[in-house]
């Protein structure tokens, strides 16, 4: 048996905001308007470069976490049709699978090894509702954890839940859940680019969250994190303010981003 390992989360890479689906586009857009996202610095130390085609689609990632000795990682893609067929990191890769321009399928795929774990992907009016992780045990493919994703009237992503079943035997526990909100009007344009390596073809949510509380599984508060933006005159963030705290309203840890874009 081959659990999905922190190898797997590495090359995933998992966005620290869970992202919402709407309305598909035919193929992915950078931004709105055009507008390149270049550079997202954060605690003028770890750093998220960006490289695109000359169409304007994210051809690579490079993140550096800012420590002397620690190498870069980088991220490329490759696109078929508009939309991402491939993400290489290192020797590693993931794989994208459709149904016309909707995600039905990602694969994890490791150097010599081959596929190590995958994730399915289901809709409900538009809106990813159900994700499911599948890893090998004994020849067969079964699924080991789950997502599912709750909106409300406007579309925006309001919670979304975890659960884990790893001992196979069909019956999953929730380990977890997310509450989304707070939410503005403006895009938030790193977060789509971090769900272009999830969830490519999928547009920006509606509105933005500034805040999300994470529960255990019995529902008690394990901490909350919220968000203060400064917006520059084209309503993109110019600088995002993290601050982390516990039940306590205890400061658990604060981080500045700063973003640097084209033009």
């Amino acid at each position: 048996m081959l659990p999905f390992t922190p190898k797997h989360a590495v090359i995933c890479l998992v966005a620290l905001m869970a992202l919402a689906a709407c309305k598909k586009d035919k193929r992915p857009r950078p931004v709105e308007t055009g507008r390149l996202l270049m550079k997202v610095t954060e605690n003028q130390r770890k750093v998220n470069r960006y490289e695109y085609t000359p169409g304007g689609l994210l051809s690579r990632q490079c993140y550096h976490p800012g420590f002397v000795n620690v190498d870069s990682i980088y991220m490329d893609f490759t696109y078929r049709n508009g939309l991402p067929e491939k993400m290489t990191a290192g020797t590693d890769e993931i794989q994208y699978f459709y149904y016309v321009d909707k995600l039905m399928k990602m694969e994890v795929h490791e150097a010599g090894k081959g596929l190590q774990y995958f994730w399915s992907y289901e809709y409900q009016n538009g809106r990813l509702v159900l994700e499911l992780g599948y890893e090998p045990v004994n020849g067969e493919w079964k699924a080991n954890q789950k997502r599912l994703s709750y909106y409300d009237a406007q579309g925006n992503l309001v919670k979304k839940e975890f659960y884990t079943d790893l001992a196979h035997t069909g019956t999953f526990t929730m380990e977890k859940y997310t509450v989304f909100s707070q939410f503005v009007n403006n895009p938030d344009t790193h977060e789509f680019l971090n769900a272009l390596r999830h969830y490519p073809g999928l547009k920006l949510p509606p509105r933005l969250a500034t805040k999300e509380a994470h529960f255990d599984r019995n529902g008690f508060e394990e901490w909350t994190t919220e968000y203060t933006f400064r917006f520059d005159g084209g309503g993109f963030p110019a600088e995002r303010t993290m601050v982390t705290y516990n039940p306590d309203h205890h400061v658990i840890s604060r981080s500045t981003v700063t973003y640097t874009y084209n033009r």
